[in-house]
């Protein structure tokens, strides 16, 4: 059992419309992940804007922010300030989060949090920032000993009374206190910090035994305001961990279609590298922070999702996530999200049911586990796959060849093969191809015609009318290479469009993979891809692996 701040301490949160409970949930779990306090977090944003919160604060020189984001760590953090003004508090907290996460498990203090923001990384408390002649320290007035250097301990001072209320909160607690001199007494709380604050501070201070400095620190905060904690537990599940909580996590990841358990195996109930990877896909699709840890960010989103996302459901992100991943299936137009983003309303509903109609599922517009699985776990007759695909790398025991493509499920499961291929032989492998859209298999099917002909690229396909349609279009067109290719492409696209879909090549589907033959052993590879419950094919000059 740990000490929890009571946020209604921190000037500007109590009754604040930006401080909702689910931003409040995301700072928590964001503060988990950095390996620093919520209440740090919170009261740097509070002093960046003023005590309001407000996402789209924005200062003379353009700064916008909950941290007062400027243009160029804006375009660094893979945004702009003008789309970070347009955001929610809690959606911008992902920025906020790429901003710190350099810098996690360093951030142990007010005073790191408070620094990185001031001078672009945590620094200790004693440290000197500023020094009398410069330009730094003319524009920042926080030399509260005026000994011609501002340290990281004063500079942070007026963030650390809005821990507890602020600057005037601090001063009225001193004179109720009955520690502020008679000739100070007037005027004494006006909410600016200055000399006589910290000489009145200091003499608290020494009076319970604290550190002299006259500088507002936790310490002398807790001692003023010794109520302000309360009792509370927090738990962060990563690689390593081990347990009941490790199993009910993967239990949750296979009913959402992130992991096999028949892939688990032996591992279950330790957090291992498949579950790293499945709960890394998972915070992907949530369009939050990839860590590969999880927290009680994810936990609350999966506890909402198994208890269907509806009609009037207040979680506004991630009925965001859901209608963003409708618009892609083509299940909902833009225009119609735009209408009610983050709103599950009438439209989202009619989209929801669209989609389980076109998939077989239960008609009831409310997406549970199944729906959310079928959404993001299965590849649907569109271009998702395509969309959602990135050039591969080198994994730790597979190298790839330059060029093709992969997408999430499918990199995690040939690292799986790969790693079962390593351990069996102690060599890696070669991949060389993955992921093809469209336009890749017609350019693959093509090729392999010129150099074996109809009849042996014929044989390798099962379904027989699907290859004959390709190869009537290769026949139309063989003297030209390109319109031969184009012609071809259209007719796989068509062909996934349809319903039900067809698919002539699991490369298309996003969850097959070719291994080069050479120097690869079939026996080890068969076992290894048996392991992570593939087929193997033998293809020419290479292995092909479908991976489900």
């Amino acid at each position: 059992m740990s000490a929890k701040f009571n946020y209604g301490q921190i000037q500007g949160v109590k009754g604040n419309i930006f401080v909702t409970e689910d931003f409040i949930f995301a700072v928590e779990t964001m503060a988990e992940r950095l390996e620093t306090k919520p209440e740090y977090v919170l009261a740097a944003m509070s002093f960046e804007t003023g005590g309001t919160f407000n996402p789209a604060t924005e200062n003379p020189i353009g700064a916008t922010g909950l941290i007062q984001f400027l243009k160029a760590t804006a375009k660094i953090l893979g945004t702009t300030t003008n789309k970070l003004k347009s955001m929610t508090a809690v959606e911008q907290l992902k920025y906020v989060e790429k901003f710190f996460s350099p810098f996690a498990g360093k951030l142990s203090s007010l005073e790191a949090v408070y620094t990185t923001i001031l001078s672009g990384s945590p620094k200790k408390s004693d440290a000197v920032l500023f020094k009398v002649g410069t330009p730094e320290y003319k524009l920042n007035p926080l030399d509260w000993n005026n000994d011609g250097e501002i340290t990281a301990r004063e500079a942070a001072t007026i963030v650390s009374a809005r821990l507890f209320g602020g600057v005037k909160t601090v001063q009225q607690r001193l004179l109720d206190i009955g520690i502020v001199p008679a000739d100070l007494q007037t005027g004494f709380a006006d909410g600016k910090w200055g000399i006589n604050t910290s000489r009145v501070l200091a003499k608290f201070q020494k009076s319970r035994g604290l550190a002299a400095t006259g500088l507002m620190d936790e310490a002398a905060g807790f001692a003023l305001f010794p109520n302000t904690l309360n009792k509370t537990k927090t738990i962060v599940l990563k690689n390593g961990s081990r347990g009941e909580l490790v199993k009910k996590l993967q239990d949750s990841l296979v009913t959402l279609g992130y992991l096999k358990m028949e892939n688990i195996g032996g591992s279950f109930g330790t957090f291992g590298r498949q579950t790293q990877t499945a709960v890394e896909i998972l915070q992907k699709h949530l369009g939050i922070l990839v860590t590969g840890k999880f927290s009680a960010i994810e936990q609350k989103a999966i506890d909402s999702i198994k208890a269907g996302i509806a009609k009037g459901n207040p979680n506004s992100q991630l009925i965001k996530v859901i209608q963003n991943r409708l618009v892609k299936l083509k299940f909902m137009t833009q225009a119609e999200v735009d209408s009610g983003y983050g709103i599950f309303g009438l439209q989202t509903e009619a989209a929801v049911k669209k989609f389980q109609r076109a998939n077989g599922l239960q008609e009831s517009g409310i997406v549970e586990a199944v729906s959310f699985k079928n959404l993001f776990n299965r590849i649907l007759p569109d271009k998702t796959a395509e969309s959602d695909s990135f050039p591969a790398k080198d994994g730790e025991h597979y190298s790839v060849v330059s060029g093709i493509l992969m997408i999430e499920n499918l990199q995690a499961k040939t690292a799986e093969v790969a790693d079962n291929y390593f351990a069996i032989t102690g060599s890696k492998l070669i991949v060389t191809s993955g992921y093809r859209p469209p336009d890749r298999q017609a350019s693959a099917i093509y090729n392999k015609l010129v150099i074996e002909g109809e009849a042996k690229v014929r044989s390798l396909y099962k379904n027989k009318s699907a290859i004959d349609e390709v190869l009537t279009a290769f026949r139309a067109n063989k003297g030209n290479p390109a319109v031969a290719v184009e012609a071809m492409r259209k007719v796989i696209e068509n062909q996934i469009t349809r319903q039900p879909p067809v698919f002539i090549s699991n490369h298309l589907l996003g969850n097959a993979i070719d291994i080069r033959k050479l120097a690869t052993n079939f026996n080890s590879l068969k076992k290894a891809v048996n392991q992570a419950g593939g087929r193997l094919i033998v293809e020419g000059d290479h292995y092909h692996v479908e991976l489900d």
